[in-house]
């Protein structure tokens, strides 16, 4: 399997028997938890992203829909049961989705580039990210998805990833790779020998693959 970063802009709207036909493809459990997302903007890139995944997984293990079996650790980085070598990592934001697929430890973040938050690099950034973000929102948004993805790819807490970037202790062996995809910032952390290369998805398509080769679940 491949190292990819899939990127899927997702500024559409899905009619709502398509929403409901997705929602039929992925668990109870992660039905759930899309629905308990407060904006329809998230939960229909929430629904994106699971969907993109099962497809991702069905066709990389060559099993049915049903097979597919997610979990999460306890720190809730999901991972799929019994496929050791089958790594993802999923983000969205407004008007897109991140998927990072590979067959080791993975994580991906994105964001829709727009004025930096104020605050957030004083609080959260080492005083070399700093000096390197001052005046470019771009270079914000860049140090901001390269700590996420690394928080992601380990599993721990964002607030402990930044920590421990502040004081000098991410693993040498894990690196981010960035990546500009029109007006996103995408970033994938995982180990140092995993060359990444990114694809872009079309969201009409990935509806219709779903569809036609996920059957529906319980």
């Amino acid at each position: 399997m491949e190292h990819t970063l899939y990127f899927l802009p997702t500024d559409m709207d899905l009619p709502p028997e398509t929403v409901d036909a997705l929602l039929t493809r992925v668990s109870p459990a992660r039905r759930a938890k899309i629905a308990a997302l407060r904006f329809a903007g998230d939960r229909e890139n929430a629904l994106l992203a699971a969907v993109a995944v099962r497809l991702c997984a069905a066709e990389a293990l060559g099993a049915e829909n049903r097979q597919l079996r997610f979990a999460c650790t306890e720190w809730g980085k999901p991972y799929l049961d019994g496929a050791l070598n089958f790594c993802f990592s999923a983000a969205h934001t407004d008007g897109a989705v991140a998927l990072a697929v590979s067959p080791i430890a993975v994580g991906a973040d994105a964001e829709r580039l727009r004025e930096a938050p104020h605050g957030v690099a004083e609080r959260f950034f080492t005083p070399e990210e700093q000096a390197y973000c001052t005046g470019a929102d771009d270079r914000f948004f860049e140090v901001w998805t390269r700590r996420e993805a690394l928080a992601k790819r380990t599993g721990t807490p964002l607030a402990e990833t930044f920590a421990a970037s502040r004081g000098g202790k991410t693993a040498d062996s894990m690196v981010t790779r960035i990546f500009r995809a029109d007006d996103f910032m995408l970033a994938v952390a995982s180990d140092a020998a995993a060359a990444f290369s990114l694809c872009r998805l079309n969201a009409d398509d990935l509806v219709r693959a779903a569809l036609e080769r996920l059957a529906p679940l319980g």
